[in-house]
């Protein structure tokens, strides 16, 4: 099965790396869960054991690494949640492993649903940022029947600022952290340019960053800021195309 996948260098970083936690953190955008979800085909699962999928709230996890996940893989698809705890059941052909994934408001349910499940294989969380420690400290336990493995973890971090308080809540947590350049550099008097050295951009809209950038001045112009934040739901879905 051919896809069209080219690393960005951050993400071919990570995609080398055989920590058993591996930490993607940067701007929206730039591509960590596409890498995320591409890293399931280039170092699949070492046993046939469930991939859980963890995000914060359904509409983020439904429309973020589900979504990504439907368009960069051929055949993946999710049962919606139907009983209390929200939990979606899918299949991934691709690696030939089920998906079992779910969210909450309330990250203490997640021992409930891992404690129904004997073993995982890999576990992708999204939404880091907000992720306190223990969940974290249950998938390093649950992991394996012989502890967790190598690239068994993977966190996806937007938003350097939530990465920073949250690496120094996890320390040593952190096994391997990749880290994509700021969209936006800071000059000094108040004023932001965006990043040239900023990745993933060849696959985003023509000066998205730029737009981004720009968002507090077209405070006033509501058609503007509308197409922009629609560009915006469009990328954080992970849309493997740029044609919009």
């Amino acid at each position: 099965m051919n896809i069209n996948y080219t690393p960005t260098r951050i993400a071919q970083q990570f995609h080398d790396s055989k920590a058993i936690m591996r930490v993607l953190v940067g701007p929206i955008a730039c591509g960590k869960t596409s890498a995320a979800i591409m890293d399931l085909t280039l170092n699949k699962p070492a046993t046939a054991a469930p991939i859980v999928f963890i995000g914060k709230t359904i509409p983020s996890l439904n429309h973020g690494l589900l979504h990504t996940c439907k368009n960069w893989l051929p055949g993946a698809s999710f049962n919606m949640p139907h009983d209390s705890l929200n939990v979606y059941d899918g299949t991934l052909p691709i690696c030939g492993n089920r998906v079992v994934a779910f969210a909450f408001n309330q990250w203490e349910c997640i021992e409930d649903v891992l404690a129904e499940l004997p073993d995982f294989s890999k576990a992708i969380v999204t939404n880091g940022e907000s992720c306190p420690r223990f969940v974290l400290d249950v998938l390093k336990a649950r992991c394996g029947r012989e502890g967790p493995s190598e690239r068994s973890i993977i966190v996806d971090v937007t938003g350097f600022a939530g990465a920073q308080r949250w690496g120094t809540q996890l320390g040593t947590q952190f096994q391997s952290t990749f880290w994509y350049p700021s969209a936006f550099l800071y000059e000094g008097a108040g004023k932001w340019i965006v990043n040239p050295h900023a990745e993933n951009t060849e696959n985003l809209p023509p000066e998205y960053y730029s737009r981004l950038l720009a968002c507090n001045i077209l405070s006033n112009h509501p058609e503007l800021l509308a197409n922009i934040v629609r560009e915006t739901r469009i990328l954080m879905a992970g849309e493997p195309s740029a044609d919009i």
